[in-house]
């Protein structure tokens, strides 16, 4: 419980400069990766958003209007306050259901199965164990003909020096988030191989920022 109380504050001490820093980094293209998949969504769905973060995807969400249910799980009082300042209005402008949980994903339950839940830059700060323990809740809980949207850092193989780069970014931005979060995860793990074995077929993927950044979208096998 201490070490996910710690991650909670470590984010929730980031919630009010996150984008700010990701811009800095990135530009548009983290924003961008998130959004992508959106215009391609149809229906009124009930979605899970699993890491929140400061609330823009679930801004585009609603502006999109493909929700008539909408449940943010995020382990940081900070990034939820964030996310609340920015989205409450608006969803009660398109008559959403919008329900805001403080947890860790590990620890979510749902008996209501889902149309959509999206991973953004969530999977990356926790253990291979801890995914696995997750994609299999996951399949419980996603109606099955939704989809799974997750986004996410990617080492490509080419070319050699943006694998060289992307290599050494993700490696400081891990020791960043194990210095300010105490995330406990040293390398990126091996994404495609945990969804494939947890019996998810990816369907559609795009790649950002030379490739280092990815958004996939996932079905039930």
């Amino acid at each position: 419980m201490s070490n996910e109380q710690d991650i909670g504050r470590g984010f929730s001490r980031l919630s009010t400069s996150y984008i700010m820093l990701s811009k800095l980094v990135f530009g548009n293209a983290l924003l961008d990766s998130q959004f992508y998949f959106l215009k391609q969504l149809k229906g009124r769905n009930r979605i899970l958003l699993a890491g929140i973060g400061t609330g823009h995807l679930l801004k585009e969400i609603i502006k999109q209007d493909i929700a008539s249910e909408i449940v943010c799980v995020d382990i940081s009082e900070g990034m939820l306050e964030q996310t609340q300042k920015l989205n409450s209005s608006c969803a009660f402008q398109k008559s959403i259901s919008l329900q805001y949980i403080c947890s860790p994903i590990q620890g979510f339950v749902d008996e209501k199965k889902f149309d959509l839940i999206f991973f953004p830059y969530l999977l990356d700060c926790i253990s291979a164990k801890d995914i696995i323990t997750i994609l299999a809740r996951t399949k419980r809980q996603l109606n099955p003909s939704g989809k799974i949207i997750f986004t996410d850092f990617y080492i490509p193989q080419q070319p050699f020096l943006v694998k060289i780069y992307a290599r050494l970014l993700v490696k400081i931005l891990l020791l960043f988030f194990n210095a300010i979060c105490k995330i406990g995860v040293k390398k990126l793990p091996d994404f495609d191989s945990l969804f494939s074995a947890q019996g998810f077929q990816l369907v559609a993927e795009k790649k950002f920022y030379r490739g280092i950044l990815v958004t996939q979208m996932y079905a039930l096998q």
